[in-house]
């Protein structure tokens, strides 16, 4: 059974409830979209989880929503990157303790290896029958948890009452514990890596970086998903996980989308991850799409230099960095700039169009020589039954979207006053259940795209044909689960659904692990902590290769594949990345061979290469995404830009 509150925490209850009333939003009248993280594309709804996340830190502390509320043994939970929050009986929430052992009785993750459970630790905090408790409490604590270990300033004890509001005054101890638990191990060394550190508490890991000085927390949350949709991946979770009832149990085939319901009572999965399909699978055809007749080759005005430049932006909302960034591309003579335009900013309302923001991005970009890759997704609240409940879906009706399509190109075409857009992104990722309406992944979900993708071309090509159409860039991975689909599987099921005349060029991503541009696939020992040689093609940047033979064995010799995402990450906080991080001399070394090994190996078949990413000016380092960067968010150059400037201007990069 789920752990239900222990008795401390019900002293708690009573403890913070004295706290000031700012640190508890009673109801608060916040519209959906607030509660909604394109991050992940879930969100927070239900007004008691809301309510608790803001109080205790919000994403500072519990990182970013994985999945939406839903039932796990009588009680209405919801993941978060780093907790599990759930709604008790009397309606007060508190995360669960996922390191008990009926939970998640782990000590490695992706290749890091944390302290085991030490009793002498656990059971050496105060009763709740103790003399003056809280004062035994704070006491313990500050023995227990500690922010210097063996002269290194692990910061565990501040990053531990971090979790409290500012105004929590003496109670900070008391919240922090609510949110964290007892510790349950002392700070220890990962025996692979002398670099990390780590203490282990009743709900989670806190982890010392010495390479860089940071202190955070591991993402438990994102673990406990894995282990609900039986992720093989990472092996050490999947291995020590894969005799737990909560073992794969995720399966939307099944009634309450549960693989084994006598093993999970009163539990129902269904608005887990997949609130349903925006389209039932059998009006989607699967087989060829009836769309207007195109012709076979693709005109010379649609393709692209081989390689060409370019990166992806941020400059939605951002008008006063937006100079800034495209000087930037300029200096780099990196000739696009991808942006994401989300339907739902544009057209709010069914037919009613607010282009303000757009129209700015567009016109200084097009007076800057820039030109524009616009990724349209995200659909708005009308356009799909469950609303923003699915923040990433197709829209039910697919001609919303065409419609849309055909306006935003109409607006946006060769000639415009407001400015040109040269390419669309017709969706991003829907190899992905998160950015395709959490459906279940499979043939039918390829078709439903395809079917997407013609009905958008046609619109596009209705209001410029100069304007070029690729298809959605997809997700490189080797994954095949209701989650996700292989990206090479899902071209070919695209293929097999009549996609062939639809699209301009192939969108693909390449933010991949393998640390060398050049690596062959089959070549890099980099899994299983570099025990293991990673076979499959998605861990390579080599990995478009792949995708180019696919559409040369559908006969789709014409077009160019459009790498819209690609890098390498730097990143030495987030576990799930920081296993293949490089640093930033690596980093610049990669991007310029990437583009290098594209000139000398991939002509004439290559189209333009998006590089990920110019920083967003409102990241830090708590942002993944931040570490893929070649820019700092206040504008500054990282190594990568400065060697990317530098091969561009002396000709290494023609």
């Amino acid at each position: 059974m789920v752990r239900r509150l222990s008795t401390f925490i019900s002293l708690l209850v009573v403890l913070v409830a004295l706290m000031p009333a700012s640190a508890g939003l009673a109801q608060p009248a916040i519209p959906d979209l607030e509660r909604a993280f394109t991050q992940t594309g879930f969100s927070i709804s239900d007004d008691r989880i809301w309510d608790y996340f803001v109080s205790r830190g919000g994403v500072a502390t519990f990182g970013y929503p994985v999945s939406y509320a839903f039932t796990l043994e009588g009680f209405s939970v919801q993941i978060f990157q780093r907790h599990v929050l759930q709604v008790a009986a009397d309606n007060s929430v508190h995360p669960m303790n996922l390191l008990d052992p009926d939970l998640l009785p782990v000590t490695a993750i992706n290749f890091a290896t944390f302290p085991a459970h030490d009793p002498s630790i656990a059971t050496a905090a105060p009763s709740p029958s103790t003399a003056n408790y809280g004062q035994a409490l704070v006491a313990y604590l500050n023995s227990a948890v500690t922010d210097r270990f063996q002269d290194q300033p692990v910061g565990f004890l501040s990053a531990y009452l971090s979790a409290a509001p500012a105004d929590s005054g003496a109670l900070a101890p008391l919240v922090a514990l609510e949110v964290w638990g007892f510790p349950t191990s002392g700070p220890a060394y990962d025996p692979n890596n002398g670099a990390f550190i780590y203490q282990r508490f009743q709900r989670g890991f806190l982890h010392f970086d010495a390479t860089n000085g940071s202190t955070g927390a591991i993402l438990l949350g994102d673990a406990f998903k894995s282990v609900l949709r039986g992720s093989p991946e990472p092996a050490d979770l999947a291995a020590q996980a894969s005799t737990s009832r909560f073992w794969a149990q995720y399966d939307p085939t099944k009634p309450g989308a549960l693989a084994r319901p006598n093993a999970l009572d009163d539990t129902n999965l269904i608005t887990a991850f997949q609130i349903g399909l925006a389209v039932p699978i059998a009006t989607v055809p699967i087989g060829p799409v009836p769309v207007p007749t195109v012709a076979a080759s693709v005109p010379s005005a649609l393709r692209v230099p081989s390689p060409d430049y370019g990166a992806s932006i941020f400059v939605w909302g951002a008008g006063a960095t937006t100079p800034r960034d495209l000087n930037k591309l300029r200096e780099a003579r990196l000739n696009w700039q991808k942006t994401l335009f989300q339907w739902r900013f544009i057209e709010p309302e069914r037919g009613r169009f607010d282009w303000a923001e757009a129209d700015r991005i567009v016109k200084a970009s097009t007076a800057a020589g820039i030109r524009v890759v616009a990724r349209i997704d995200f659909q708005p609240a009308w356009a799909r039954s469950t609303g923003l409940r699915n923040f990433n879906g197709p829209p039910d009706n697919y001609q919303d979207f065409a419609d849309f399509i055909f306006a935003f190109v109409d607006h946006f075409k060769p000639g415009s006053p407001n400015g040109t857009v040269g390419a669309i992104e017709i969706w991003n990722e829907p190899n992905l259940s998160r950015e395709w309406g959490d459906a279940a992944m499979g043939p039918q979900s390829a078709g439903q795209y395809v079917r997407l993708l013609c009905m958008a071309n046609t619109a596009v090509k209705r209001a410029s044909p100069d304007v070029i159409t690729i298809s959605a860039g997809l997700s490189p991975t080797g994954v095949i689960d209701n989650g996700a689909r292989d990206d090479v599987l899902y071209l070919r099921e695209m293929y097999a659904a009549g996609a062939k005349p639809c699209f301009d060029a192939l969108g693909a991503h390449g933010n991949t692990q393998a640390p060398d541009p050049a690596m062959e696939i089959g070549s890099w020992r980099g899994c299983d902590g570099g025990k293991t040689i990673c076979a499959d093609g998605s861990f390579y940047f080599r990995r478009v290769e792949q995708l180019h033979q696919v559409m040369l064995d559908n006969g789709d010799t014409d077009k160019q594949v459009w790498l819209l995402e690609f890098g390498w990450t730097s990143d030495p906080i987030h576990p799930s990345y920081s296993w293949y991080r490089v640093s930033e001399q690596q980093k610049a070394q990669n991007v310029v061979n990437a583009f290098r090994w594209a000139y000398d190996h991939w002509r004439p078949w290559i189209g333009a290469m998006i590089l990920w990413n110019i920083a967003d000016p409102t990241w830090n380092e708590s942002v993944e995404s931040y570490w893929w960067s070649v820019t700092n968010p206040n504008g500054t150059n990282r190594p990568a830009m400065n060697a990317l400037i530098a091969a561009r201007h002396s000709g290494l990069l023609p």
